[in-house]
């Protein structure tokens, strides 16, 4: 698109000291701002920029060198909207620059649109970045659920460790914040924790994530798995649209490639399952395997006798129960079950899953205190 510029230049000693004007005006976009310029070394000594416009986005923003130290910013970012969706295919966990300018901002925005119908809105916080590239962040937001009566909020705080970092995002709508996020249109409700870390700023997130009291609808692979697992008599107490589970926790590792899930296991009212396994965050081709199992009182009592439970697949196991694989992409997936599970004691079961990816290990609970608690969890 066609853009016409104006701009005023002020030079003292040959040198750019001022820019007192500079507009930007386009089809999808609008920018002006003003600029002052150290002379002496030719850094920026603050900007302010009345409008940024660009697509959707239209903000406001102040930046403003340290006086103690030039090389430190200072900045303030509010507005109306602030579109993140064209950066989102590009998005990368690994901070792969080389140059990093240390700066502290206050953010204010109204809405924060990730896509069609998914915007955070009244989004504020802090943002700090230090000179090894490392951030302190502080964000939340309100997510609106599908009904108005499931309005939730969304808590991002991720905070230097070593020469890593740490990560913490909590709401109290798990199904809207994956939605917001782009990992799955299915979950509904729920109360979301993840817990993350990485040893350093270009390394992938390893973690733990954790959703209580939910449920899933509109999900067509499950909806195909507990069909092809039906005929064995499994999962008679499955009805309805919607399957609904008390918890689910897994290991992942979240890299600019791919998320890994690992150690998967969901338990609710009628069954339970494990999974494992990989998506491509690219191609969006997935990899998955665990077993589905009934939640009926013949396979729980036997797991709980002490010894006999061991041998047949001790905690999180069960004796009837039916492993699958699933593959393909997001959008059109496989799932293939496999009967000789059905009888199959679960420390056999794993004989029929394919090879592991790599354990996720050093995934430590360096987390917050509050949320000690809800991690441990995981562990149980």
């Amino acid at each position: 698109d066609e853009c016409i510029a104006k701009a005023q230049f002020v030079f003292r000693n040959k040198k750019l000291s001022h820019i007192p004007e500079l507009k930007l005006k386009g089809n999808n976009i609008d920018i002006k701002l003003n600029a002052v310029i150290n002379s002496s070394n030719s850094s920026l000594k603050s900007l302010e920029c009345d409008r940024v416009k660009f697509g959707k986005t239209n903000l406001c923003l102040f930046i403003e060198a340290d006086k103690n130290n030039h090389n430190m910013y200072h900045a303030t970012i509010n507005g109306q909207m602030l579109d993140i969706e064209p950066f989102l295919t590009d998005f990368s966990l690994e901070d792969n620059s080389s140059v990093s300018i240390p700066f502290d901002a206050n953010v204010k925005i109204k809405k924060v649109r990730f896509g069609d119908n998914r915007v955070m809105h009244n989004l504020h916080g802090t943002i700090h970045q230090d000179t090894t590239n490392r951030q302190k962040i502080l964000l939340e937001g309100t997510i609106s659920g599908r009904k108005k009566n499931q309005k939730g909020y969304l808590l991002v705080n991720q905070q230097p460790y070593g020469k890593g970092e740490n990560l913490i995002i909590k709401s109290n709508n798990a199904g809207e914040a994956l939605r917001m996020l782009g990992f799955t249109n299915s979950t509904r409700r729920g109360r979301l924790l993840i817990a993350a870390n990485k040893a350093t700023p270009r390394s992938p997130w390893l973690g733990k994530m954790i959703i209580k009291h939910f449920y899933l609808a509109d999900a067509p692979a499950m909806t195909q798995l507990l069909a092809l697992a039906s005929p064995f008599g499994l999962f008679d107490a499955v009805s309805g649209k919607s399957v609904t589970f008390e918890k689910f926790r897994t290991k992942f590792l979240l890299s600019k490639k791919q998320l890994v899930l690992q150690e998967g296991i969901a338990t609710g009212t009628s069954l339970g399952l494990t999974v494992a396994g990989t998506l491509n965050r690219k191609t969006e081709e997935v990899q998955l395997h665990g077993t589905v199992l009934p939640v009926n009182f013949f396979n729980m009592l036997l797991v709980k006798i002490p010894l006999i439970g061991d041998l047949l697949g001790g905690k999180g196991g069960g004796i009837f129960g039916v492993s699958y694989l699933m593959t393909g992409t997001l959008s059109k997936t496989k799932v293939v079950v496999n009967p000789f599970s059905a009888l199959t004691p679960g420390f056999l079961r794993n004989i029929f899953a394919p090879d592991e990816p790599k354990d996720l290990d050093d995934i430590g609970d360096d987390d917050e205190d509050d949320d000690s608690e809800f991690i441990a969890e995981a562990d149980e």
